[in-house]
């Protein structure tokens, strides 16, 4: 169960991510034009290095987790001052009372859809989690 559990992670993280690289690139060249198995290459290009990572430069796997470390504290602080500084404001009531779903998709249906991006951080701790009991 642990195994297909790992598995179904993987595949599931690396659709979310070939779908968000799909919908960037769709938003920086209006002229693109998504189609299913652009998806497919995307996430057998990202597996393909993955692969050629782990089996040919695992020394470098910790250098690079350690950089991305960094780099997640260095952008969070650059983000929040940016964000702080440039952003427009909004009434309190504007920010806690009103809900907008220009997706199609009723309130709530469109809530737990955008949910399931940052949920994918939480499976990782959580499997680990249960690994070790």
């Amino acid at each position: 169960m642990t195994w297909f559990a790992w598995i179904s992670t993987l595949a599931g993280v690396a659709n979310t991510t070939a779908t968000m690289i799909q919908g960037l690139a769709s938003v920086n060249y209006p002229e693109y034009e998504p189609k299913q198995w652009h998806i497919t290459l995307i996430i057998v290009g990202m597996l393909i290095v993955q692969v050629l990572m782990n089996m040919y430069t695992f020394w470098l796997i910790p250098w690079i987790e350690m950089l991305a470390g960094i780099l997640h504290i260095c952008l969070l602080i650059v983000f929040l001052v940016v964000l702080a500084a440039l952003a427009p404001r909004h009434t309190p009531e504007f920010v806690f009372l009103h809900t907008q779903s220009t997706s199609g998709w009723a309130n709530f249906p469109a809530w737990n859809i955008g949910l399931l991006t940052p949920v994918w951080g939480f499976v990782g701790t959580y499997t680990l989690y249960t690994r070790k009991k």
